[in-house]
């Protein structure tokens, strides 16, 4: 499990894949989160699409399958007013 505090609409995370070498090719990733509501999006690597959701507090993202491997996502800034986000990120590889 991680932990991360989004203290503000500065604190971001930019496009990525989670996909360490320590986990398999198409690992299973649930993200929950809590406090404040923040953007998330996904962008497709092949056609560049995105998908852009606003996660309120208790909102739970599952990523599987292809989720890492055909897609990246992140967690823009933004200049809106926002209070704290903590999220917790649960990790499972087969």
């Amino acid at each position: 499990m991680l932990l991360n505090l989004y203290r503000d609409g500065r604190d971001c995370i930019g496009w990525h894949g989670d996909d360490e070498s320590a986990l398999c090719p198409e690992p299973t990733i649930a993200s929950l989160s809590l406090g404040s509501t923040r953007t998330f999006a996904m962008r497709h690597l092949a056609s560049g699409r995105e998908v852009r959701l606003p996660l309120t507090h208790g909102s739970l993202v599952v990523m599987h399958g292809e989720s890492q491997s055909a897609w990246q996502h992140a967690v823009p800034a933004t200049d809106e007013p926002v209070g704290p986000r903590p999220n917790l990120t649960f990790r499972w590889w087969h």
